[in-house]
């Protein structure tokens, strides 16, 4: 069972092809003065361009994405922060981290082998954050690969 689940996350991560720097955690303010602080226990080494080497840089992330057809908005602001607009009406504020897998909430679920390759989270009051593989970004539309699943979300810019 653990052979066919490392076999699965390889050839997603493999699919994915990605390779980056060490990314430095985000960390900004969220609304008037609640500071939002990374990730806990997922700080990465720091580095000055995090995943420059990348595929898909950190800079093509930033920007207002919807999911698919919906109304809502996530934006991942340039300084780290994120706004995502719920079904609820409501507003979800904290921070999002691009930086290598192994740094990553996932990291147990992901083979050694992936380690070195981006991903993205949201940092958020939920308890665990989804962990996305950029896969693919072409116009207005970004793919990710949910990691330890392998189902791909669709993001479009608005």
């Amino acid at each position: 069972m653990a052979t066919s689940r490392r076999r699965r996350a390889t050839v997603m991560f493999a699919s994915a092809a990605m390779a980056c720097a060490v990314h430095a955690g985000h960390t900004a303010t969220a609304g008037a003065d609640a500071p939002v602080a990374p990730w806990r226990g997922h700080e990465p080494a720091r580095s000055p361009n995090p995943c420059a080497g990348a595929p898909i840089t950190p800079m093509q992330l930033t920007g207002d994405w919807r999911m698919g057809a919906g109304p809502q908005v996530t934006t991942l602001g340039a300084d780290g922060t994120l706004r995502a607009e719920r079904t609820d009406g409501g507003v979800t504020t904290g921070t999002w981290t691009y930086s290598e897998a192994e740094f990553s909430p996932a990291k147990d679920s992901i083979p050694p082998e992936a380690g070195k390759q981006c991903v993205i989270w949201f940092n958020t009051p939920k308890a665990a954050p989804p962990v996305f593989a950029p896969w693919r970004l072409s116009g207005d539309t970004l793919e990710l690969s949910l990691v330890g699943r392998g189902n791909t979300v669709v993001w479009h810019r608005p």
